[in-house]
This record gives C-alpha cells, sequence and structure tokens, in this order.
C-alpha cells in the first residue's frame, strides 16, 4: 500500500514543471513473492506512461531472509 502511495505521489510531483524526476522505493523481498504485488505494481508502473526522464528505482531489502527466493523470482 505504501509502495502505490509513493507511487501516486510521484506521478503528481513529476507531472509539476519543476517536478521530481526520480524516486526510490524500498520493498521486502517477501513482497515479491506476492503475485497480486507484482502483478499490481506492473500495471501501476505501465498505467503511469513514464517517460524517458521519469526513473522508478525499486530497492530490496537485501538483509530479508525472503531474498534467496526472491532472486528466483526475478529470473
Amino acid at each position: 500500500i505504501l509502495f502505490l502511495a509513493a507511487l501516486g505521489q510521484f506521478a503528481r510531483e513529476s507531472l509539476k514543471p519543476k517536478g521530481v524526476r526520480q524516486i526510490s522505493i524500498n520493498i521486502s523481498a517477501r513482497s515479491l513473492r506476492d503475485a497480486d504485488f507484482v502483478k499490481v505494481t506492473i500495471e501501476r508502473l505501465e498505467s503511469l506512461r513514464l517517460t524517458p526522464e521519469q526513473k522508478v528505482i525499486i530497492e530490496i531489502h537485501e538483509s530479508s531472509p525472503h531474498l534467496t527466493m526472491s532472486r528466483q523470482v526475478l529470473e
């Protein structure tokens, strides 16, 4: 939920003339195991229709015990 809220805020701010052009959002590796999270994230990113100047950086917590499983999801 916080992830989606951050994306929404980024979308609003990036529309301003001197708005934010990049955002980094931390997520837990556990989130990647949730198929709904992945699906909703992809849908939301696609709906933003980002320009090449706009960047969303998703940072995965390395200390999470679920990191090994999350690497499998990303591969």
